[in-house]
């Protein structure tokens, strides 16, 4: 635009209003130029090849609304992506000479990622940007790129899920970077996160491993730099040694596709050496050198739509939970009720909302009515919860409680909708009849009532959905233990294994020494009289040679007669005919016995020694060979018996924890309960049982049994206490943990008579369908002592009669025959108690249902059909063949067979 100006001499015929208004729309015209700017700016001062950069486009000057267009461009060997536009408007405000002075500015900046793959010369054309008829143009510029080596000082890896992933799936991303020198100005690539449309990144908190104060590494995210904290050990990969520096991001995919994932990138300056600079002093040379990953792939999958609840919302995760508590329970039709709902999960919270409450897992619409507001929670400090507080009103005088509340997610391991219930809320409304916590019977309470009213109905409010629980005790034992026996306990199989060793061991080597003894007792007899013979053989040699041959040839003779008839040979040897001769010639009467004669003797005397060494080394290491293999055969019988059978028969551990109370914590009751005593216990039991009405002792039995569950948790292997802790279970309404600690009882101590009458009595009250474990009929009855030994009981019994079999069997010399015969009882015993053992039941896999109303389902899937019409009640009583994630394969007594969900099941003992 160009302004034509007014020649000075026609500047005093023009107005002064005329040249005012054309010096200011001369102005105006000017400014307007010069307002609009668009300008180009590099991130950082360098560029490399194959390391990508971001290229801000900067437009100042235009108006806020509506957005600036900017034109598309392309750089000639160069990929460019467009990675988004953020407005910025600066307003400022001055006074000058007491005027007020307002200005604002507006900037737009564009943001693109460019990647170059080789080193040279690139051209940035022109780029313009338009708002309405105003257009302003960047001037063409060129950037220079250049190439950084690679080198074998470090790398880098990305750690990706090897599995596909699913839309809203929250996993970590690691990267890896290995080190062999001290880096530094590093800057990272990380294509997979340039593009947040597609993977949701989340800065890591002090919930994920970040300390305060502790240094990060910085890494780009799209349009964001983020402060990465890491950890760093030694490793070695390739036989080189390595200084790992690990980074983790958590990261939520927001599209589903296959993504082909491109290299990794770092680069970093090296040290390489020293120099000195022009003051003498030794500074660090650096060099900077790239490394970089390989492409990969990752697979995102959305959300299957079939079989999606109606309380879903967006939930991923493997394990969530929810908990309700209502503000008020006694209310008025039309009154608000706040309910402060906390979900508990592994996923991501942030971004988890509510679902709807009317819906067929959760309120009733006739019922309750709920504002339509999104409610918008509160994240935990532990980053694993969330909080709602929802405000509902009664719109109808016939409710009684607020029914359990639904909240689905999915499980992204599993691939399939998991739902979670809320347990219901009692409530009194005004106009209706009366009612307390305990009338209010949940769903997971509704199933554990087991026993027909006094006047012996028949029916089982255990099997019925709308029973009112356990009206009459008649029958059951619920008195507590002597306080003197409670924590008393018994022998287990970790507890009498050093005994067993010794009964077994210490009688197997003293039958083996003395049967050894017997054995060789007239072998270390020759062997001792042989010694003697030898003896007395070289004396008469040494004799021979100093006195008269005449005077030592019959000692000699004699000598070697002895050692012949001790050696079993016969003397068929020229050498006693020799001695004979020369004893008799002239020269015997002066001079001793010829020295080669004398070494003939020497030689004859080793000969027959060796021979009988022989001899009796074979008689005698065929013995020791005997019964050392006796020995160790006997020692084996003896060591698979003690061990297979005390394998079998393992302690019963502590008290279950299903799946919901190990991942969400001891509730609000059972942290009141703090840690209990068996004082409170007993006190707050024997209240509860005094208590006249029905609804507060079922509250004060509760309360007994869960400080009896914590005291079973710290001292196991205390019958009477897991007895205590049964007859708590089952004055709470609680079957499933009272057969569960009955059975446990017994395990322990089968002679516990008021622990099995209790048990007959849960399981009388049982459905009339449901099979109940039976016993084996007359062979039971022969093996009476099982019903008051114990199987470690037995072993012990089993082992002293084993040890005072074989001290019998013992050939302890005089009076061994008569002490034979009365070693058949305590054989005898020895194999009545083994039968007894391999004869026992194997309880390892026996299970007892804890959850009421658990359906059998025909595969391990939530969408497999029934294998039995009706759910299964608190109490059942199965066998565990198979467990399958969070699914095992349980079979009846009656052989029926199914699926049930794990977390519902309760083990009686397991294996070491």
């Amino acid at each position: 635009m160009s302004v034509r100006c007014i020649p000075a001499r026609a500047r005093e015929t023009v107005p002064r209003w005329l040249a005012v208004g054309v010096g200011l729309l001369c102005f105006l015209a000017s400014g307007s130029v010069w307002a609009q700017e668009v300008t180009l700016h590099l991130q950082g001062r360098d560029v490399y090849a194959g390391l990508p950069f971001v290229l801000a486009v900067s437009a100042t000057g235009f108006e806020p609304e509506p957005e600036p267009e900017i034109s598309e461009f392309e750089i000639a060997g160069a990929k460019v992506t467009y990675l988004g536009v953020s407005p910025n408007v600066t307003s400022t405000i001055s006074i000058s000479g007491g005027r007020r002075v307002e200005s604002r500015r507006v900037e737009y900046v564009y943001r693109y990622r460019i990647e170059v793959s080789r080193a040279g010369t690139y051209a940035v054309p022109e780029i313009t940007v338009t708002q309405g008829q105003t257009k302003a143009a960047s001037p063409p510029r060129r950037f220079q790129a250049t190439e950084v080596p690679v080198t074998d000082e470090m790398q880098i890896a990305l750690g990706l899920p090897e599995r596909p992933v699913w839309v809203g799936e929250s996993f970590d991303l690691t990267v890896d970077w290995l080190l062999r020198r001290e880096p530094s100005d590093m800057n990272f690539s990380i294509p997979l996160l340039d593009d947040p449309s597609l993977f949701d990144v989340h800065e890591p908190d002090d919930g994920s491993g970040r300390r305060r104060g502790q240094q990060g590494l910085p890494v780009i995210v799209g349009d964001r730099e983020l402060n990465v904290p890491f950890t760093q050990e030694a490793v070695t990969e390739s036989g080189q040694s390595f200084t790992r520096v690990r980074m983790s991001l958590p990261v939520t995919p927001i599209k589903a596709g296959s993504f082909e994932v491109p290299p990794t990138q770092v680069m970093a300056q090296l040290k390489t050496g020293t120099a000195r600079d022009r003051f003498g002093f030794r500074i660090p040379q650096t060099k900077l050198f790239r490394a970089s990953d390989v492409a990969r792939t990752l697979e995102v999958r959305p959300l299957p739509l079939s079989g999606k609840p109606a309380s879903f919302a967006g939930a991923v995760g493997t394990a969530f939970s929810i908990k309700v508590q209502a503000s008020r329970t006694v209310v008025r039709v039309g009154e608000p009720i706040v309910l402060d709902i906390l979900i508990r999960g592994d996923g991501r919270m942030e971004g988890l909302s509510l679902p709807g409450l009317i819906n067929e897992q959760g309120l009733a619409a006739d019922r309750f009515a709920v504002a339509d507001d999104a409610i918008a929670g509160v994240v935990g400090e532990d980053r694993s919860s969330k909080r709602f507080e929802v405000t509902v009103r009664l719109e109808s005088a016939d409710v009684r409680e607020i029914p359990r509340l639904g909240f689905s997610y999915f499980d992204p391991k599993r691939g399939v909708y998991e739902t979670v219930y809320s347990e219901p809320i009692a409530l009194q409304v005004a106009g209706s009849s009366v009612v307390g916590a305990g009338d209010v019977v949940s769903a997971v309470n509704q199933r554990r009532a087991g026993a027909a009213d006094a006047a012996g109905t028949g029916a089982s409010a255990a099997g019925d959905p709308g029973g009112a629980g356990i009206r009459s005790f008649v029958g059951a034992e619920l008195g507590l233990s002597n306080a003197a026996t409670t924590t008393a306990t018994v022998w287990t199989s970790a507890a009498v294994r050093p005994v067993l060793i010794a009964l077994y061991v210490v009688p197997l080597l003293s039958f083996g020494l003395l049967l050894w003894r017997r054995r060789t007792r007239d072998r270390r007899g020759q062997s001792s009289e042989l010694r003697q013979a030898r003896r007395e053989l070289e004396a008469a040699l040494s004799q021979a040679g100093a006195a008269p041959a005449r005077d030592a040839a019959p000692a000699l003779l004699s000598a070697l007669r002895t050692l012949a008839r001790v050696t079993g040979q016969r003397d068929q040897s020229d050498v006693t005919a020799r001695i004979e001769t020369v004893a008799y010639s002239p020269a015997a009467a002066s001079e001793p016995l010829d020295e080669a004669l004398r070494a003939d003797v020497q030689a004859l005397m080793e000969s027959w020694l060796k021979q009988a060494r022989a001899q009796r080394g074979g008689a005698a290491g065929a013995d020791i060979r005997s019964i050392a293999l006796s020995l160790l055969c006997a020692l084996t019988f003896a060591g698979t018996l003690m061990f297979a059978a005390g394998a079998a028969h393992a302690e019963v551990q502590d008290p279950e924890q299903t799946d919901t109370e190990r991942r969400d914590g001891p509730g609000p009751a059972d942290a009141l309960v703090g840690t209990p005593s068996f004082e409170q216990a007993r006190a707050i039991y024997n209240q509860a049982l005094a208590e006249q009405d029905r609804a507060a002792r079922t509250r004060g039995f509760a309360r007994a049994e869960r400080m009896y569950r914590q005291l079973v948790a710290m001292h196991p292997n205390r019958p009477a206490l897991l007895t205590d802790w049964g007859n708590a279970a089952l004055g709470a309404q609680d079957l499933g943990r009272a057969t569960l600690a009955y059975r446990r009882a017994l395990e322990l101590d089968p002679s516990l008579t008021r622990a099995e009458r209790n048990l007959t009595w849960v399981r009388e009250r049982g459905p009339s369908w449901l099979p109940r474990p039976r016993d084996r009929g007359a062979l039971e009855s022969l093996l009476f002592w099982n019903r008051f030994l114990s199987v470690p009981a037995r072993h012990v019994v089993a082992a002293l009669a084993f040890a005072a079999a074989l001290m019998l069997l013992a050939p302890w010399g005089r009076g061994r025959r008569v002490l034979v015969p009365v070693a058949i009882i305590p054989a005898l015993i020895w194999l009545l108690m083994l039968a007894s053992i391999f004869y026992q039941r194997d309880a390892s896999r026996d299970a007892v249902v804890l959850t009421d109303g658990l359906r059998l389902r025909a595969a391990d899937s939530v969408g497999a059909p029934m294998a039995l019409p009706d759910p299964l009640p608190a109490g059942a009583e199965v066998v565990v063949e198979e467990t399958r994630g969070a699914w095992a394969r349980v079979v009846l007594a009656d052989g029926s067979a199914g699926w049930l969900a794990s977390s519902g099941l309760g083990r009686v003992y397991e294996t070491d």
